[in-house]
């Protein structure tokens, strides 16, 4: 893994746009609240579903990210951790 996580995406809230199930991971679109573009957080188990307000703990980052069981590449990928938000 690449490592660093990008200033202030460590800990934020926002709103799941997509979830990709993968396996034993959930890939996950969150658009955060502050008004940023959207991010993608990979994280075990099946993540929230699109529409849920979260709280996403991000323990590291990589770039250029291929998934293989999506058959995809992602610009970026955090992986960590979402709860439901409470707001």
């Amino acid at each position: 893994m690449d490592g660093a996580v990008p200033a202030g995406l460590d800990r934020f809230e926002g709103t799941v746009t997509q979830n990709l199930a993968a396996g034993h991971y959930s890939y996950m679109q969150v658009a955060p609240t502050d008004g940023r573009a959207p991010v993608w957080l990979a994280t075990m188990g099946k993540g929230e579903d699109s529409g849920t307000a979260v709280a996403i703990t991000a323990y590291s980052a990589v770039q250029d990210f291929h998934s293989r069981r999506l058959g995809r590449r992602f610009d970026q990928v955090l992986f960590g951790q979402a709860r439901p938000a409470t707001r």
